[in-house]
């Protein structure tokens, strides 16, 4: 959700301030978390949880391994599910070792390694629905 002012002329002589506030696509509110946790838009990973976690919040019944990880490879191109989960796992790792420790600490309190992948795309998921 973001929350902006709008000014908006009532008459010639009268401006009136107001908040507007809209709710993003959760493909966006995914890109805003991704690089606010500190992921480089340039992994692989991260295009790859671009496309899966909205994936994931349409449909948080499919399985991860056999099921979103495939889809994800045949949509953008990658040879197998295995490549995406491992390219989303190095994803993960960086942005952990050299992201915004504080970000982190939001939505994964008290952890002292980089959660699993399924945890990652599970808690994400959950925060933008």
């Amino acid at each position: 959700m973001v929350c902006c002012y709008a000014y908006v002329e009532r008459s010639r002589k009268e401006v009136v301030a107001m908040e507007v506030t809209y709710v993003e696509s959760p493909a966006e509110e995914c890109k805003h978390i991704l690089l606010e946790l500190g992921f480089s838009a340039h992994h692989a990973g991260y295009k790859q949880l671009k496309y899966g976690i909205p994936r994931f919040i349409h449909d948080d019944q499919q399985y991860l391994a056999s099921e979103l990880y495939p889809d994800i490879a045949h949509a953008l191109n990658y040879s197998d599910g295995d490549a995406v989960e491992r390219s989303i796992g190095r994803s993960i790792c960086h942005a952990w070792k050299y992201g915004n420790k504080s970000v982190w600490e939001q939505y994964f309190p008290n952890s002292k390694k980089p959660p699993s992948n399924k945890l990652f795309i599970a808690t994400i998921a959950e925060y933008i629905k």
